[in-house]
């Protein structure tokens, strides 16, 4: 009788060696294909709170300007003006607040970039003080409006002539401020600079510039705003 051989199933040290490989193999390039999927993904994103940031400070803007107010006001030497200044780096103008705190209340409201100390950036901001009816108007020296306490009746109080502040963001400018307006001859045309008087502009249009952490400036297309009061009658009620 001889004796049966028995086979043995299972797999060498080679083979073992070599499915150990492709299977590091295997997960090296999972690995990689997952990071590359990861920092694709981080990019997009970035790109698109980027995208979505400067829409919102667009939108914030086009809304502001295009709800001015214009009225009569007058000034420190009697003359009376409309309640819209503005030259190629500032605007200045009536209007009510932004509609996330909207009470029906008008303010003074300047659009300007400032350079803050503190947080070594720029800012794009709205500073902002209640309109006040019949008081005469002053101008600081970047032309900006403001009241005079001195000057004031006495039912006026000191948060009538304190000034507010709303950052819009950090890291942009205001620049390439330009107005389109007709004159009483029915001409139009663009401004750089525009003067007091008892115009009113039909569009107002400003180039935003964003700075990267770089210092790299990045101007953004061209924003043109047309007031939709802009045709409102000024009339010089209540000045006295």
């Amino acid at each position: 009788m001889t004796g049966q051989q028995v086979k043995s199933w299972g797999f060498t040290l080679v083979e073992l060696q070599v499915a150990l490989l492709l299977v590091s193999l295997i997960a090296v390039l999972m690995i990689g294909a997952l990071r590359v999927s990861t920092q694709t993904w981080d990019k997009v994103t970035k790109k698109q709170d980027i995208a979505e940031h400067r829409l919102l400070i667009v939108n914030l803007l086009r809304k502001q300007l295009g709800n001015m107010r214009f009225f009569r006001v007058r000034t420190d030497d009697g003359e009376l003006i409309s309640s819209f200044m503005g030259n190629s780096e500032s605007l200045h103008f009536v209007a009510p607040f932004p509609s996330f705190r909207n009470d029906g209340a008008l303010y003074w409201w300047s659009l300007k970039t400032v350079w803050n100390d503190e947080v070594e950036h720029h800012q794009l901001v709205l500073d902002y003080r209640p309109y006040l009816a019949s008081e005469t108007v002053y101008f600081d020296e970047d032309g900006a409006p403001y009241y005079d306490d001195q000057a004031f009746r006495e039912d006026r109080e000191l948060k009538d002539v304190e000034i507010s502040r709303l950052v819009v963001a950090d890291d942009f400018l205001l620049s390439e401020l330009t107005y389109y307006t007709r004159d009483s001859q029915g001409v139009e045309g663009w401004e750089e600079e525009w003067e007091n008087s008892t115009q009113t502009p039909l569009v107002v249009q400003f180039v935003l510039t964003e700075v990267d952490a770089d210092g790299n400036e990045n101007d953004l297309p061209d924003i043109a705003v047309a007031p939709r009061f802009a045709s409102q009658q000024l009339y010089a009620e209540e000045l006295r």
